[in-house]
């Protein structure tokens, strides 16, 4: 564990060095940020006045729903997506290899290759609307409601890189899957609404095959003191499931993969 973790703080390290190489580029993506973040404001605020709520959340549980939402693009943005782009290609051009040599598991290899830093403006933005969204309800959420929001959202991201990472790893099974990284991202753009907007086959799509309504719901349920301990224990076990499956396509994969030398 503590080789894996000094592994990860030298890829941040070699991140953080290529962002500030170019600067411009860093700070453009940062004002990019900025604007999706205040885009969603525009979009749910004007929504939730035009409706009155959304599905059975009020006005200030809208905003905080966007603020975790904003949350959680950070690990799939920042982390993610800046590895997992990269394997299709890998794949295709034989350039996995390098990879499968060295002296490290392939798959967290790959999982953990490239980050990006320009997704500070969600983290400032997300912790401003939760604020904002619990000061509209005139509350404020209690010690534990918080320690219950960083397990959950602790479990929804790890759920989200098994999802993800099954996602990408069909790449290792067909050829010219070479945009098969663009999937996961905007479809979980689903996760920013209640399930009770979505109809009846939808919502049991989104409750197991792909399960985006409980990466934001879940943990927004218990922030805001209603926890649905049935859908807690669904998304653990959900969870394992899919942390699994990513393994298991992943080792079996291998097994498909004509590296560059064969």
């Amino acid at each position: 564990m503590k080789k894996h973790l000094k592994i990860i703080s030298s890829f941040l390290k070699l991140s953080w060095l290529a962002s500030m190489e170019y600067r411009a580029n860093f700070f453009l993506w940062l004002l990019v940020d900025t604007g999706w973040a205040v885009m969603d404001l525009i979009f749910f605020n004007t929504l939730v006045q035009n409706l009155g709520s959304l599905g059975h959340w009020t006005r200030g549980e809208v905003f905080a729903v966007v603020g975790l939402f904003r949350l959680l693009q950070i690990p799939i943005w920042a982390w993610m997506f800046q590895s997992f782009s990269k394997l299709p290609n890998m794949i295709a051009h034989g350039e996995l290899d390098m990879v499968l040599t060295k002296p490290i598991d392939s798959q967290f290899g790959v999982s953990f290759r490239y980050f990006s830093i320009n997704m500070i403006a969600s983290l400032v933005t997300g912790i401003f609307y939760i604020f904002m969204g619990f000061r509209i309800m005139h509350q404020v959420p209690s010690v534990l409601n918080i320690l219950y929001l960083i397990w959950l959202l602790t479990i929804s991201s790890a759920l989200v890189y098994g999802v993800y990472f099954l996602t990408v790893t069909s790449a290792l099974f067909f050829d010219r899957l070479n945009n098969i990284h663009h999937l996961f991202p905007h479809f979980s753009d689903a996760a920013r609404y209640p399930k009770e907007i979505y109809p009846a086959p939808l919502q049991l799509i989104f409750l197991t095959i792909w399960p985006m309504i409980l990466i934001i719901g879940v943990p927004a349920e218990s922030l805001f003191g209603r926890p649905n301990w049935g859908l807690i224990v669904w998304l653990h076990v959900l969870t394992v499931i899919f942390l699994f499956a990513c393994r298991f396509v992943w080792t079996k994969g291998l097994r498909h993969y004509s590296s560059a030398s064969s």
